[in-house]
């Protein structure tokens, strides 16, 4: 990700913070997109959105949080990324200054996608290689 503008705390940071909160991202260990419109995932996504010292201080941390959560809870999030997902929805590649703003935008498009998930059958677009989950698929979909 440093290749391409986000700017990655320093690795002690990273896992320290991750570390922290090891108990409450275990909360999402079974939850999948079709639970991001619930409110009790949505206010604990929040705090670790807020929490999590994933970028440095000052930096945008939409794109980040999400690739992190798609990492290791495949199923929970789209991954987002300024080019394609931000553009598609909002015609722009911008980012809102404040973390508050930024966190709209985030639950904003994973409520979307966890719609357009509930109404069609993605399951038979996952493959062995590329689409590995719904989330995924739908990542490709934009692209």
């Amino acid at each position: 990700m440093n290749s391409r503008g986000a700017r990655l705390n320093d690795f002690s940071k990273f896992r320290e913070s991750i570390m922290k909160y090891k108990k409450e991202l275990m909360y999402f260990t079974n939850k999948s997109i079709k639970n991001i419109t619930n409110n009790e995932v949505q206010d604990k996504l929040e705090v670790l959105f807020k929490n999590l010292k994933l970028v440095y201080k000052g930096k945008p941390i939409l794109v980040t949080f999400s690739k992190f959560l798609h990492f290791y809870f495949p199923k929970l999030v789209v991954p987002i990324d300024r080019t394609y997902t931000c553009n598609y929805f909002f015609g722009n590649t911008s980012i809102p200054k404040t973390p508050d703003g930024q966190f709209k935008k985030f639950i904003l498009m994973e409520e979307e996608f966890a719609e357009f998930s509930k109404r069609h059958n993605l399951k038979k677009y996952i493959t062995k290689d590329w689409n590995l989950c719904e989330t995924k698929v739908m990542d490709n979909m934009i692209i």
